[in-house]
């Protein structure tokens, strides 16, 4: 990987420094993701991490299930993941939920 440079032409980039950046990046939007997360994704993401699907979660907040969609949709998106067992997985490590 390189940089952009100088009239010289591009200056090298050493890839562990380019590793750690990454990674440090990555931790820091997940970090501010987390802390954007809605009173109401929390409790759902709550509800997903005890194993309840998303139909029981509906009735249990009195919405709808696309509703319960509508909100991990929105989780997946600022936590950078795809799908619930993700979600899940990261919210433990970030101790968003014990």
């Amino acid at each position: 990987m390189t940089a952009v440079g100088t009239d010289q032409g591009p200056l090298p980039i050493d890839p562990s420094v380019t590793t750690q950046l990454v990674r440090e990046l990555s931790e820091l939007r997940k970090g501010n993701s987390v802390s954007q997360l809605t009173p109401r994704q929390l409790e759902v993401l709550k509800l997903v991490a005890e194993g309840n699907r998303y139909k029981l979660i509906a009735v249990d907040l009195y919405v709808r299930e696309r509703t319960v969609h509508q909100e991990m949709q929105a989780i997946f998106d600022r936590l950078g993941v795809n799908d619930a067992a993700h979600v899940v997985s990261e919210t433990y490590r970030q101790r968003i939920i014990a």
